[in-house]
This record gives C-alpha cells, structure tokens and sequence, in this order.
C-alpha cells in the first residue's frame, strides 16, 4: 500500500492573503495624485460696452475685461460671431420697439484646456 503525505493547512493563511491584498490596495491609493494644479486658474470671462445710436444701426463697442484667457469667443445674439479680443458690432436700429440681443462671451485659456462664459442682454432702442 502506498501511503500518500497530507499537509495540514498553514493557521491563517486566507488572513494572510488578505493583509497582503490590503497592502496592495494601499500602494494604490489617491495620495499619489498630485490632484489639480494650484498655478492653473480658471478664465474669467468679463466685459463691458458702449452703444452708439448712427442713422440706421446702433453700434455696440464691446471692451473685454475677461483674465486669464488667451481665446475669445463672442456670440452676438443674431446669429454672427467674433472672435476679436475687443469686437465693434452694428446692430440694426428696431423701428418701433426695443430689441433685446443675449451677448455672450466665452474666454477660453487653451494650454490648460479651461473655459469660462458670460452673458448680458443689450437692448437696442428705435
């Protein structure tokens, strides 16, 4: 007959597997992230505008006062765009009522891939 060797199971073993997949959790933890830097800061997209009334337009300056941005975006209202630092708009002089247009600014800083916006309703009046 042969006789065939049986080892008794090792105490803690399955604790010990544990603790070691624990560790391992460890070493991948979040502390490694540098998480965002603290010298990129997020654009401020801001302006300001002037409106002179011309015989049939009145002509919108538009003064950006956006920080930290180095690409602009101007969205006018009536469908047209700019992308000037610091457009001059001519809108068409309404007949008989004021006319209301939604002016939007998006400063964009294209190294750190970050964007901000600001709106602000002008109203043209006859």
């Amino acid at each position: 007959m042969k006789k065939t060797r049986t080892h008794p199971s090792l105490p803690g073993k399955g604790l010990v597997l544990l603790l070691t997949f624990q560790m391992v959790l460890a070493s991948c933890s979040k502390r490694n992230d540098p998480g965002p830097d603290p010298n990129i800061f997020t654009p401020i997209a801001s302006f300001d505008y002037s409106l002179t009334p011309l015989n049939n337009v009145v002509r919108a300056s538009f003064i950006n006062t956006s920080q930290n941005a180095d690409t602009y975006l101007w969205d006018f209202g009536d469908g047209t765009t700019s992308t000037a630092k610091n457009p001059v708009k001519d809108y068409p002089r309404p007949i008989s009522k004021p006319r209301l247009y939604n002016v939007t600014l998006t400063a964009y800083d294209t190294v750190n891939k970050t964007i901000n916006r600001k709106s602000k309703t002008l109203q043209i009046d006859p």
